[in-house]
């Protein structure tokens, strides 16, 4: 019996069972559930974005993830809910990872990444023990990361219902029946097969970044005297400079004062600077040894794909990659994927226990087929709700095929790649720090305090202090010092009562 539980609680029975569509994909993109919901009367439940749906078949769990759409329609008396959900991938790539690894097995890298940046998502199924060189990811989302990581060695991965990262070999994921004459587990008139040869690749070429040659030495001799900087060949790490034989002090150009070193070094320019006052000589040898930066670039080839089609070639260019090594890895995953036919079919099927990335075998004597597919989309429909009995459309693909969102997401992954990162190089990872300050005031109230004082005022007349009609004018302006001051000011452009 099926059963769709929402934040664990069951809802069963508000679900229109005929409007129930599961489509299952493998790597990089996303599951996905549509359903509708119906109100009316007391059933008057309503899901929220992101809330957890969870579908089960018996004790199987067969779809797990959060609702990223509702729409909401009235028919007659009946609110009808559409819901669409993601599965967990969208809760997967919430943060951006910004990590370099060097020499480190791909278990070991997708365990930290999920640590790090994905709580709550296990690698229970992560099954590659192949090391990786040098990688690094500039804030980009862990399911990027997954995915280059699956295409250095030509790996599969997704996400289960249980927030676990399956991530595996092609080769060892193998479906729990064959697709024959006889067993009847699929509809026989169902299947579909096609064979294309429009992504045929045998011929690749990888251009990377940089990496360090063993030690190096380049010589340039002063023809006249007068030259002051000397090109080389190559970008140099750890490098000492000889003129005529005897070591020289060096510093960085625009850096260091040159006052102070014997020349200066520029890396970008290529180029040793000496000042004019200690310039070579003619004929005189200036050396450069260091470990020189060399370009990684490689070809590798598919002989069997080239004798039958032809060359057909393309190029891979991802600054990121900086060994021959890595570069041999990269293009040989994408000789796995594209350098025969691609043959891609279809069939239905009402059994159980078919997942995405499984590989299926087609034996069948009435096809003419001996050939191994892989299953890499699952749409899902229910034919008996009471039995939970569905049926399977099964997309498959004998190789790497690329849709129109691949190429897409390929592109915007292509351009992040452009910017190098070195293996001595330290990522910035940007913080932000968000704090609360509680300020709590205590104030305590007293009762009124009534406060009682008595004044007393007394006065003091004192009339004609210095005596009757005794009266000293002088020239204003004039301010008497105190009460016994008899003077008093007059001034000339103006009158005065006199008395």
């Amino acid at each position: 019996m099926l059963v769709i539980k929402i934040n664990s609680v069951e809802k069963t029975d508000l679900i229109d069972w005929s409007s129930f569509a599961k489509s299952e994909v493998l790597t990089n993109q996303v599951d996905t559930l549509e359903f509708e919901m119906k109100n009316y009367g007391a059933k008057i439940y309503k899901p929220n974005i992101l809330d957890v749906v969870e579908v089960w078949n018996g004790s199987t769990k067969i779809f797990g993830g959060m609702i990223t759409n509702i729409d909401e329609v009235v028919k007659g008396r009946v609110f009808r809910r559409k819901i669409k959900c993601k599965d967990y991938s969208q809760e997967l790539d919430r943060k951006c990872v910004v990590e370099t690894y060097t020499s480190q097995t791909v278990n070991a890298i997708i365990a930290d990444i999920l640590a790090t940046y994905c709580p709550g998502f296990t690698a229970v199924n992560v099954s590659c023990s192949l090391t990786v060189d040098f990688i690094a990811f500039n804030y980009e989302q862990p399911s990027k990361c997954l995915q280059q990581l699956a295409e250095l060695f030509n790996y599969d991965w997704y996400i289960d219902y249980d927030k676990d990262v399956h991530f595996f070999s092609k080769e060892s994921n193998l479906a729990p029946f064959d697709l024959d004459d006889t067993s009847g587990k699929f509809v026989w008139d169902s299947l579909v097969l096609n064979r294309k040869a429009d992504q045929i690749r045998n011929v690749i070429y990888v251009r990377g970044g940089e990496y360090k040659g063993s030690s190096y030495t380049e010589t340039k001799i002063s023809v006249n005297g007068s030259e002051t900087v000397f090109t080389f060949g190559y970008k140099y790490a750890d490098i000492s400079v000889t003129k005529g034989g005897a070591a020289q002090t060096v510093g960085i150009d625009f850096i260091h004062d040159p006052a102070l070193y014997d020349c200066l070094y520029n890396f970008n320019e290529k180029a040793i600077k000496f000042r004019s006052d200690n310039k070579p000589g003619a004929g005189v040898a200036v050396a450069i040894t260091g470990l020189p930066y060399i370009p990684v670039i490689v070809k590798i080839q598919e002989n069997a794909s080239v004798a039958l089609y032809g060359e057909y070639e393309f190029k891979i260019i991802d600054n990121s990659i900086d060994s021959k090594e890595g570069a041999r890895q990269r293009a040989k995953a994408e000789l796995y994927a594209y350098a025969d036919q691609i043959s891609e079919g279809n069939f239905r099927s009402y059994e159980t226990g078919l997942k995405v990335g499984q590989k299926i075998h087609l034996n069948s004597v009435v096809w003419g087929y001996d050939e191994w597919f892989t299953i890499n989309r699952i749409d899902s429909i229910i034919r008996k709700p009471d039995t939970g009995e569905m049926e399977h459309t099964c997309s498959l693909v004998t190789t790497r095929t690329m849709g129109m969102i691949e190429i897409l997401q390929k592109l915007l992954t292509m351009e992040d790649k452009k910017i190098e990162i070195k293996k001595d190089e330290v990522l910035d990872k940007i913080e932000t720090v968000q704090e609360e300050v509680s300020i709590t005031e205590l104030v305590t109230k007293y009762a009124n305090i009534s406060i009682a004082e008595a004044i007393s005022v007394s006065e003091n007349v004192r009339r004609d202090p210095w005596g009757a009609g005794v009266i000293n004018l002088v020239l204003g302006p004039y301010t008497p010092t105190g009460d016994s001051d008899s003077k008093r000011p007059i001034w000339l452009d103006r009158g005065a009562w006199i008395y």
